[in-house]
């Protein structure tokens, strides 16, 4: 069965570097609201394509998911949530990471 990991907050950093430990190991990675720079310079053996989801009002956050993205070589897409702030308390911001999240992992996880 093919493998995605999921992480949040500090929990992107972790699933990027087990994404970097084990390359061929994980086929997606979806990151909310996270820190992936907390990978350090392992984000670049990333391999598995990856989905960066941050609040547009988290602008700290935005910024740090701004540059790892540039920094990755895998496939990367950050998508930010309107009007979202770090937590996605607003309402039916939630539901759109929930959405953006299923999707990636559906397009990524099929097996066949």
């Amino acid at each position: 069965m093919p493998v995605g990991l999921f992480g949040a907050n500090t929990g992107v950093g972790a699933a990027l570097l087990a994404a970097a430990q084990q390359p061929r190991s994980f086929r997606a990675i979806v990151g909310r609201a996270g820190r992936p720079d907390l990978a350090g310079s392992s984000i670049r053996r990333v391999m598995a394509p990856t989905l960066l989801i941050v609040g547009e009002r988290d602008e700290q956050v935005l910024d740090i998911n701004r540059r790892a993205a540039e920094r990755m070589l895998s496939d990367v897409r950050l998508e930010v949530v309107a009007g979202a702030t770090h937590f996605f308390t607003e309402p039916g911001a939630l539901d759109r990471v929930a959405d953006l999240a299923a999707d990636w992992f559906r397009q990524r996880l099929t097996l066949g």
